[in-house]
């Protein structure tokens, strides 16, 4: 514990032989998460609305989407060269539910694709999202 409010560094950090395996942060951008072996995750939560599109994503991100006044682009990061140590990559999630009325689109960077042969997604169904993982080998997302 400490006095007043930490603002960086960690509130616990565990640690054996090989280095650091367990860690929550107190540092005002990351507070609370949670990090494992080095891999952070926890979620930057992005509340978006046509006026921030398009919007660039990164790995982390859980976008909370509005479209009620109008079509949201979502551009993702290059694919990274390593295989993700997360389970779940990006999230997008219809946080006002009218992607049937305008559409929210995923669109993969450069030549990479979503699921090896999208060049981008339009999400149109309300009420629903996607979530995103990468293969690591600097050329797909994957939609799980």
């Amino acid at each position: 514990s400490s006095a007043g409010t930490r603002t960086a560094g960690n509130f616990i950090t565990v640690r054996d032989g090989g280095g650091t395996v367990f860690e929550v942060s107190s540092a005002t951008a990351t507070r609370g998460h949670v990090k494992i072996n080095g891999v952070d995750i926890g979620w930057n939560v992005r509340v978006v609305a046509v006026g921030d599109s398009p919007v660039t994503a990164a790995v982390g991100d859980r976008f909370l989407v509005d479209t009620s006044g109008g079509i949201v682009t979502i551009n993702l990061p290059a694919v990274p060269s390593l295989k993700s140590a997360r389970q779940l990559d990006i999230m997008v999630i219809d946080a006002k539910n009218n992607f049937a009325v305008n559409r929210c689109t995923i669109t993969p960077n450069g030549a990479e694709k979503i699921n090896n042969a999208a060049s981008s997604v339009n999400l149109t169904t309300s009420g629903t999202g996607a979530t995103l993982v990468h293969d690591g080998d600097s050329t797909n997302w994957w939609i799980v």
